[in-house]
């Protein structure tokens, strides 16, 4: 494993109120800055308590309490055994005034409770592993906890390893159906029931002799055993290294209100190495534990003044220092962020992003990590929410959805989103495989489906993975030719927005009125989508080429997507 394996060691605190004080806790308050001090990260500065109340559900009182833990000069029995860490929680969720001296007492307070569950040090880390394939083959992949350990600041490890499984997963399915056990099964495609004509070599009599070869493939040669996994450690390794160096720079951002209450964390760290260091060390480590002790409440000191000032005494210096660096944080968004678009929703396989590698940089104030997400339809990046309609002919006739309609007994004019559009035709078409979704958009593809369809169905054999063709209408066309290709409805025209626009930034063009709009309003492009929902492949295609060219580019891109996906070739 790489990086940080201690950057601080803490005391965790699972702890349950009782109703009395959940209903006192989770009642709605005004301190004047924010309309609801309810919140899920709660953090406390007071001379009694220095930690972080994390509320998982204050309704049902379950509750977690962090505190810095800095072994050796601090054990587990001497500083947090039950007594010392009851105390520790009444200062921080009332205050640190004692009852007598609070000039306001709720009249439940008597009946205030609550119950200590457990009490475990822990070691925060930021770490990723030097690989994450394992075995003298590569076929163990690290997922998880077993890939990557962050700082729980902005909330990343687990959602981190939900996307590595994501990932992984739908490798292995097609990797099992590409065993020699199962390479012999049917590709998936709602337009052919592989036409064996086709598959036995007749290709090249509808698409000419530049497609012989690809006719010719079966499923017994495509991926000829197991498909590498090495495509996953590419995509995801990177990504954990991201949001590595995003949940530390986040867990330095939580330390800014310690700054601004006048307490450095690099002193404990300073302390310990100055104690465990000559000539200090050959004092008794009793010694040195008071030592440690009271340097540490010294410093502390400051928050003192807080105190002070609640009781109505007189305000110190540092109490005004403090609560004016406080709220300048607060009120400038300087805290932690708990929603990173740019980075939950923005992540991308494959292609750099300089606006997130930018990210890497140590000044965490360099960047706004908690900028927004601009869909993009660009190989690696998530293919963009598209709210489309199943196209279904006006007159009955025959059309790719009777298929599914009759197999499910689905009712085929719902509305669904192109962002789990892989997963969506999978559902649909009761696949037992993940599989490759071909989005077909433009007026070039008006009279040539059917041919495509063709093409799809025969690469889908000869790499044996299945593909499903998708063809996008920008409207419901009662003159549209209908096949047995599956056929969408871009109701809210969407897709071919993000594609424009997509084409305007690929063209270097700052201004559309600048150029010739017609050039970008009319717009011919394969989507290629991976079955996790990244996308595979975009390609512009040119309808003035000739139907066989066009039916070349196809050919090249589909084999381009499905390169880029599973990073191998066909046989």
């Amino acid at each position: 494993m790489l990086g940080d394996e201690r950057v601080q060691d803490l005391i965790n605190v699972h702890f349950r109120t009782n109703g009395a004080l959940s209903r006192f806790l989770m009642r709605r308050r005004c301190d004047g800055l924010f309309s609801d001090d309810r919140a899920m990260l709660h953090f406390v500065y007071n001379p009694g308590l220095v930690g972080v109340f994390v509320c998982h559900d204050g309704n049902e009182g379950e509750w977690v309490l962090q505190i810095p833990f800095f072994p050796p000069f601090q054990t587990t029995e001497d500083n947090f055994d039950e007594g010392k860490v009851r105390d520790m929680i009444w200062t921080g969720l009332l205050g640190a005034v004692p009852r007598r001296e609070r000039t306001e007492v709720d009249e439940d307070e008597d009946d205030f409770d609550f119950e200590v569950l457990s009490v475990r040090p822990w070691t925060m880390s930021c770490l990723v592993a030097e690989r994450y394939l394992a075995g003298s083959s590569g076929n163990v992949a690290l997922v998880g906890d077993a890939a990557h350990a962050f700082p729980p600041a902005g909330g990343f490890g687990m959602n981190t390893g939900l996307q590595d499984a994501h990932n992984v997963a739908w490798r292995i399915a097609l990797s099992l159906r590409s065993s020699p056990s199962t390479s012999n099964s049917t590709s998936t495609s709602t337009s052919k029931n592989d036409d064996d004509d086709i598959v036995k070599g007749e290709g090249s009599a509808i698409f000419g002799d530049e497609y012989r070869d690809l006719g010719s493939m079966t499923s017994a040669s495509s991926l000829a055993g197991v498909m590498p996994l090495a495509k996953y450690e590419e995509e995801r390794r990177p990504i954990a290294t991201q949001n590595a160096a995003l949940s530390l720079r986040n867990y330095k951002r939580t330390l800014r209100i310690a700054e601004a209450c006048y307490l450095d964390a690099r002193h404990p760290r300073l302390l310990i190495s100055l104690l465990s260091s000559p000539p200090a060390n050959l004092l008794p480590m009793g010694a040195r534990r008071e030592a440690f002790h009271n340097l540490v409440r010294a410093a502390m000191s400051p928050l003192g003044g807080l105190i002070s000032a609640e009781t109505g005494g007189p305000s110190s210096f540092h109490a005004d220092r403090i609560e004016t660096n406080v709220r300048r944080i607060l009120e400038s968004g300087g805290s932690l962020p708990l929603v990173f678009p740019r980075y939950e929703l923005g992540f991308s396989y494959g292609q750099r992003n300089d606006s997130v590698d930018r990210n890497f940089a140590n000044d965490e104030d360099e960047f706004d990590d908690a900028a927004g997400y601009a869909p993009r339809l660009k190989v690696g990046h998530r293919m963009p929410h598209v709210l489309v309609e199943a196209a279904t002919p006006s007159d009955g006739g025959k059309n790719g959805w009777d298929a599914v309609k009759t197999r499910q007994n689905l009712e085929c004019n719902s509305l669904f989103s192109l962002t789990d559009i892989s997963s969506e035709m999978r559902r649909v078409n009761s696949s037992p495989c993940p599989l490759f979704t071909i989005l077909a958009v433009g007026p070039a593809f008006a009279t040539s489906i059917s041919h495509a369809d063709e093409i799809v169905c025969l690469i889908a054999k000869r790499w044996n993975v299945p593909i499903i063709l998708v063809q996008v209408l920008p409207r419901k066309l009662d003159d549209v030719e209908f096949s047995n290709v599956v056929s969408i409805i871009d109701i809210q025209r969407g897709l071919s927005k993000l594609l424009r626009r997509e084409k305007v930034l690929s063209s270097d063009v700052d201004d559309l009125s600048s150029r010739d709009s017609e050039h970008f309003e009319t717009v011919n492009a394969l989507i290629m989508v991976r079955p996790d929902g990244h996308i595979a492949n975009v390609a512009w295609i040119n309808e003035r080429e000739s139907r066989e060219t066009t039916l070349g580019q196809i050919q090249r891109e589909i084999e381009q997507g499905l390169e880029n996906a599973l990073g191998m070739r066909a046989c």
